[in-house]
Parts: structure tokens; C-alpha cells; sequence
């Protein structure tokens, strides 16, 4: 198994790169942090999908979100009820 390139690694690379030449002009200091972020982003999606057994874990993961969601008052307000389903007709 190797290291698989996705497009968050791709984009992150060119904005570091990108970043990195324009340092003279302190744009270069916006743009590599948020270079630096998309690479490690897509670094992680790259190892969590070599992972052996990963599609197992992705509904336990996703049923613990909704759960830490739903107990935050405050996240709740910013998300919304996920459990319930909006229905225009009401």
C-alpha cells in the first residue's frame, strides 16, 4: 500500500509552494498556514484510508458525532437537530 494523492494534498502543496514565493509581498503568510492544513488534511484522509478495516468505523464515528452534537446546547443551535427531519408542511 501506498501513499494515495487526493486533491486536498494536491491543492495544500500548491498554496505552500505558492505561499512560500510570495513571503516578499506578506501574502506568502496567509496563504501557508492554510497550505499547510490542506496537506495535513489529505495526509490523514490518505492514512485513514489504508487503514485495513476503516468502512467499519465510519458509522460508529459518525453516530458519536451526532451524539456530542446533540448534547451541546451551543453545537446544537449551530447544526441543528440532526434525529429529526425538517417537514415543510408543518
Amino acid at each position: 500500500m501506498f501513499y494515495q494523492i487526493n486533491r486536498y494534498g494536491v491543492i495544500g502543496f500548491i498554496l505552500l509552494i505558492l505561499g512560500f514565493f510570495t513571503l516578499p509581498i506578506l501574502i506568502g503568510f496567509i496563504l501557508m498556514p492554510i497550505g499547510c492544513l490542506l496537506l495535513c488534511y489529505g495526509t490523514l484522509l490518505s492514512i485513514w484510508e489504508m487503514l485495513p478495516g476503516h468502512w467499519k468505523l465510519e458509522p460508529r464515528l459518525k453516530k458519536f458525532k451526532n451524539q456530542y452534537i446533540e448534547s451541546s446546547p451551543i453545537l446544537t443551535r449551530i447544526f441543528g437537530k440532526l434525529s429529526e427531519k425538517s417537514d415543510f408542511k408543518k
